[in-house]
């Protein structure tokens, strides 16, 4: 039974690595996407939601490098601790803002994104 177990867990962590199959972002999307990305990667720390997403100029949603974009990020009164639509939460009054920079790019039908942030 515990061999069951320890595979399954091991199932699990690989096919959680990979990233998702789907369509190419458009840069509001790949800002959102990153959003949930950077709440899901920080854990039980309060929810972030995008307040501000730089324009793009030519924005190229099938790019096989990275491209790179800026965006603004919010803390919220939700946490992480239960799965929440983060478009329902509302700002923190004096709450933290961050400036993230966000990688982009779509490779073997998935997009994947890479972000860094840091307190404004």
């Amino acid at each position: 039974m515990a061999r069951c177990w320890l595979l399954f867990l091991l199932i699990g962590m690989v096919t959680a690595g990979k990233p998702r199959k789907g369509p190419p972002l458009t840069l509001q999307q790949a800002g959102i996407e990153s959003v949930k990305q950077y709440n899901e990667e920080a854990g039980a720390s309060p929810v972030y939601r995008l307040e501000n997403l730089e324009p793009v100029v030519k924005w190229d949603s099938t790019v096989k490098s990275y491209r790179y974009f800026n965006l603004t990020i919010k803390e919220t009164v939700c946490n992480n601790k239960k799965k929440v639509e983060i478009d329902t939460c509302e700002y923190k009054s004096h709450g933290v803002t961050k400036t993230c920079r966000v990688g982009y790019r779509y490779v073997g039908g998935a997009p994947q994104m890479k972000i860094t942030c840091k307190r404004a």
